[in-house]
């Protein structure tokens, strides 16, 4: 299947509903070039509504977030649709790590639920500094902005309010690779290049000077310094709508047995693999 054919499925299909297929969806550190990870269901020794000082990046890299003060998140228990917990984030708080934020080629996934009142702000997710990649929700619309350029959106597709939901962006210096996606549902590609620099540190939840901070939990944030696939998109959001949006698990699902009709003729339906276990098209087989 074509990758504007698949867009197309996706538009069309329920946001957040995997397709069938089998041994599919990936946690992040499966997918090569993992540049920063951060999950909340790592963090420890923790209780309800205590801050959270150090959130440990598990890339491998040791890009570290960390706040201090009134900055610091809180923790968050039972905070997801699994009862997994969260950081919860007012509008004040925000984490600073020394993963690069200024790449040519990015992809950025993360794990968040907008409080409702985040429809009224800027919700930075990933910022930065100047001639940074800053991800964030305005209001309920996915944008990607620099300190020097405007930026693209995807007034198409918007993220939810009290609700978990997985967004995810890639990036392309050529601007050829460039799509938002909130769960299952892509954007259109996105035009328009940014002048960055990697030299930059990431922040978590705001911008370097503490504004346009983000009102929600944050659950998990994964970072890869390179364009990853569709089918590497799928395999990731995939296992992360299984873990904190409680959504089926294309891993769980197998295909249907066949069946004896009433007049005695078998049928099955078999998914088409032609180099995607997930391709939306099956084949009627009649003995």
């Amino acid at each position: 299947m074509s990758r504007a054919a698949r867009r197309m499925s996706r538009a069309k299909g329920h946001v957040g509903q995997p397709p069938v297929g089998g041994g599919y969806s990936k946690t992040p550190d499966q997918i090569s070039g993992l540049h920063l990870w951060l999950k909340a269901d790592s963090l420890t020794g923790l209780t309800n509504g205590d801050v959270v000082s150090t959130w440990n990046d598990l890339s491998g890299n040791n890009f570290h977030a960390t706040a201090s003060g009134t900055r610091r998140p809180t923790y968050q228990t039972n905070a997801s649709a699994t009862g997994l917990p969260g950081l919860k984030l007012n509008g004040a708080q925000g984490m600073l790590s020394a993963a690069l934020s200024g790449k040519p080629e990015q992809t950025v996934i993360a794990v968040f639920k907008l409080d409702t009142a985040a429809q009224n702000y800027v919700n930075t997710i990933r910022g930065g500094g100047f001639k940074s990649l800053q991800l964030r929700i305005d209001g309920t619309t996915p944008r990607a902005v620099s300190a020097i350029y405007d930026g693209v959106g995807a007034p198409t597709i918007s993220a939810p309010l009290d609700q978990v939901a997985t967004f995810s962006y890639t990036y392309s210096q050529s601007g050829s690779n460039s799509m938002f996606r909130i769960d299952n549902t892509e954007s259109q590609p996105v035009g328009g290049t940014m002048d960055l620099i990697d030299t930059q540190t990431t922040y978590i939840g705001m911008l370097d000077d503490g504004s346009d901070a983000f009102h929600g939990v944050l659950y998990e944030i994964a970072v890869w310094n390179r364009v990853l696939t569709l089918d590497e998109l799928d395999a990731v959001i995939f296992a992360l709508g299984a873990k904190w949006q409680n959504l089926p698990d294309p891993s769980a699902v197998l295909p249907q047995a066949p069946t004896v009709n009433p007049i005695g003729r078998y049928t099955t339906a078999t998914p088409v693999v032609a180099g995607s276990a997930k391709i939306h098209e099956y084949v009627n087989v009649t003995v």
